[in-house]
């Protein structure tokens, strides 16, 4: 019995495009060997115009930083006169936060893998589902060129998360930038 080239996970990626996703270069080259089929994507063309064009549905950024404990964290934000807008925990432990001032927002996180950065910054959007289309294509179209022993001329995108609904009631997905910033898209759920 010989597994499923073809079969799609949650997200509804085929293995290859997974691996090019992750930009796994062995997966990929067994998976293609093993016949797996190269996943269709957007036409790379009009990349910078397409990017340019979602930059108009992002409303705000907001940076999140990493804090050891985010309802102490939370409290000493508000007694220095911020306005808690979210607090969220798990079984008691508060695992995430947001406070304002004025226009200005702030995260509060504990989880996340560690990254180079202890900062990582968050684009709102309502068009989430479309920046990741126009994103992941231009992942796939590198990866398609690696698996073809060619160098792309286009930058690589690492994907740190993929697009996914979440808990607390949003939409988002993460890529890092060429100096290890996650980037995180968020919007609503459909």
């Amino acid at each position: 019995m010989s597994a499923d080239l073809e079969a799609r996970d949650l997200s509804g990626r085929t293995p290859l495009e997974a691996a090019m996703m992750r930009g796994d270069k062995e997966a990929m080259q067994r998976l293609h060997e093993a016949g797996a089929q190269a996943p269709r994507v957007q036409s790379a063309a009009d990349f910078t115009a397409r990017m340019s064009a979602m930059a108009k549905s992002v409303t705000k950024g907001v940076p999140m930083i990493y804090v050891p404990d985010v309802a102490r964290a939370l409290d000493w934000y508000v007694s220095i006169g911020f306005k808690e807008l979210n607090r969220f925990d798990d079984d008691g432990l508060v695992n995430f936060g947001m406070v304002a001032f004025g226009n200005a927002e702030l995260m509060l996180n504990m989880h996340g893998r560690p990254a180079p950065h202890d900062v990582s910054l968050w684009f709102y959007t309502d068009q989430v589902d479309a920046l990741y289309e126009v994103l992941k294509s231009r992942r796939i179209e590198v990866a398609q060129s690696e698996l073809a022993g060619r160098v792309s001329d286009q930058p690589a995108i690492e994907f740190e998360q993929d697009i996914e609904d979440m808990f607390y009631g949003a939409r988002q997905f993460c890529i890092r930038d060429l100096n290890g910033y996650q980037l995180y898209f968020i919007g609503d759920r459909d």
